[in-house]
């Protein structure tokens, strides 16, 4: 059993660059109640669900913007029938502008003295209720993004409170990394967070709300018990300009999971449109991509699955099985499941 506590708002000091970057060094986030235009995100919730309801994924006659959910089309990153859907509304020019929005762009620029590079991988979440399994544990930011100098911003696209469930922080835990074991839920990894099971940080975020936090502090979300409200949200990371970049995080989200790439994704935007391809114009070094905490997920849910038959392991397994059989991790999970006669 862990107990909330409600998550400091730092919008009194949002005008004072060096208290916000004090805080932000000693608490590892920051949290801001209505800073950024509730009608842009709600137009780009719009966005979204207009898609999820053309793929059935919303219930019938009812409103899109309401995000009522079709719970028998439940599915979760890691399974293609979501991956195709999700592809689908990667391609909304109104989606990537979300990581270049004005209000945002300046309040980081009160953390980074070089200017702000947004990371090209933006990423957003879609959670069905009653999927609960499916939660995205709490982790560390770097075992995926190979960085020490971001900062995610997570931005509910519409209402979230605690039942449809909303980021919860650690604060004071980014300064320094802890490790990680197989978990479900976006990510596939997680931390023991026993230790800080008083200490976990949550608000009934209102459309408009903004929570920064450093790459390396501990975070997580809490799960949707909602019975058909889906819980759809921003998560992309910035960083200062002129450092560098992971080569996975100059490609599409998810597209690792299904071949797709930025020409798909700027098929229909204008030709000259200013945000295709901008971090072209940066100067950075791209550096290869890390895969041992890849490697770690998937031998975890191995040793797992031999020890125990982890139910949980074993549909992670299948999953990496049917997205990537020819790799050596998809390979791996063929062996075992062949093993386990499942």
């Amino acid at each position: 059993m862990i107990n909330l506590l409600e998550i400091k708002d730092s919008s009194g000091i949002l005008s004072n660059k060096n208290r916000l970057k004090k805080r932000m060094d000693e608490e590892g986030y920051l949290f801001f109640k209505g800073v950024l235009s509730k009608d842009r995100i709600l137009s780009l919730r719009k966005d979204i669900c207009d898609i999820l309801q053309i793929n059935g994924w919303l219930e019938k006659d009812t409103e899109s913007i309401d995000g009522i959910a079709n719970i028998d089309k439940r599915c979760t990153e890691g399974e293609i029938v979501y991956v195709n859907v999700y592809h689908q509304i990667y391609k909304l020019r109104s989606f990537h502008n979300s990581g270049h929005w004005p209000e945002l762009i300046n309040i980081l620029s009160n953390l980074f003295e070089n200017g702000v590079f947004p990371i090209p991988q933006k990423i957003l979440r879609i959670w069905f209720p009653q999927f609960i399994l499916h939660t995205t544990p709490f982790h560390q930011d770097f075992v995926h993004f190979q960085s020490d100098k971001q900062y995610t911003s997570w931005i509910p696209l519409g209402d979230c409170d605690i039942d449809l469930g909303g980021l919860a922080v650690i604060p004071s835990t980014h300064r320094e990394k802890n490790n990680h074991k197989f978990s479900l839920g976006a990510g596939n990894l997680k931390v023991d967070i026993n230790k800080f099971k008083d200490s976990i940080f949550t608000t009934n975020y209102e459309a408009g709300d903004l929570l920064l936090f450093h790459v390396n502090t501990i975070h997580g979300a809490l799960p949707n018990k909602t019975t058909d409200k889906f819980r759809i949200s921003l998560d992309n990371r910035f960083q200062p300009k002129g450092y560098e970049v992971a080569e996975h995080l100059l490609e599409p989200h998810l597209f690792d999971q299904s071949q797709f790439t930025w020409d798909e994704v700027y098929s229909d935007w204008n030709e000259d449109d200013d945000l295709k391809y901008y971090w072209e114009k940066d100067s950075f070094k791209i550096i290869n991509r890390d895969e041992q905490y890849i490697k770690l997920a998937v031998n975890g849910a191995i040793n797992l699955a031999n020890k125990k038959k982890d139910e949980n392991a074993v549909l992670f397994l299948n999953r990496v099985k049917v997205l990537d059989p020819e790799s050596e991790n998809g390979q791996k999970a063929i062996k075992t499941l062949d093993q386990l006669n499942f």
